[in-house]
């Protein structure tokens, strides 16, 4: 007979192990980077996200969220001011045509895709 293990991990304590696995990543990484005064600064602000998102994630008792059936009257509002339209014109560039020319196989038929495509 086979043994059957099962294993639960609470949510919250594998979070904190997921944080400080990338702390320590960044921090490691941080060690090894040349530009060290741009690297340290722009790790303590992801570290600082990372941990307030993952104390918000433990710490809050939100369950669900509904919406309220009353329309919120500044978005009314807005959407009831006439509103400036721009036309958007969109032009189609040659890459398709490229790649049909010059990326397919076989090559001896290239010239006669580029004949093709230039007719």
């Amino acid at each position: 007979s086979a043994v059957r293990y099962e294993v639960t991990v609470d949510p919250v304590y594998a979070a904190l192990w997921l944080v400080l696995a990338c702390v320590l990543a960044f921090a490691f990484e941080l060690l090894l980077s040349p530009a060290k005064r741009t690297a340290r600064a722009a790790l303590r602000e992801k570290v600082e996200l990372l941990l307030s998102g993952v104390a918000h994630m433990a710490l809050s008792r939100d369950k669900s969220f509904k919406l309220s059936k009353q329309p919120d009257a500044q978005l009314l509002e807005l959407m009831t001011e006439p509103s400036q339209t721009k036309r958007v014109i969109l032009i189609r560039h040659g890459e398709s045509l490229w790649n049909a020319v010059f990326n397919k196989s076989p090559m001896l038929l290239m010239p006669l895709r580029l004949a093709r495509a230039l007719v």
